[in-house]
């Protein structure tokens, strides 16, 4: 089972920001498939995307590129993807939209 490590401190409610990004993002509403963004935070991390020069990354989601300097969110089998469109793809879904790793079996 794929493992992802991380230096930030353990999140202690649903609504604490997660490196430094605001919450005030976030208005989803996990409670219908009972995900939590804690829940989604422990199985992801969040970060800036940075191009590689050597390669063009799509978002699965949307299929747009992704774009140094955007917010991405990293998941546990380690495919990436805006962070929106993940969080938006979690609503509903318990999967990668990639490989279909269940992240909360």
């Amino acid at each position: 089972q794929p493992h992802l490590t991380s230096n930030r401190e353990s999140i202690s409610s649903d609504t604490d920001t997660v490196y430094g990004f605001p919450d005030e993002d976030f208005d989803l509403d996990f409670s219908s498939n009972s995900i939590s963004l804690q829940m989604v935070n422990n199985n992801s991390i969040l970060s800036i995307y940075i191009k590689n020069n050597n390669c063009m990354e799509k978002c699965t989601i949307c299929y747009e590129y992704l774009k140094s300097f955007q917010i991405i969110r990293t998941v546990i089998c380690n495919h990436q993807f805006h962070y929106q469109c993940l969080d938006k793809w979690l609503e509903s879904r318990r999967n990668c939209p990639l490989c279909r790793y269940e992240f909360f079996g």
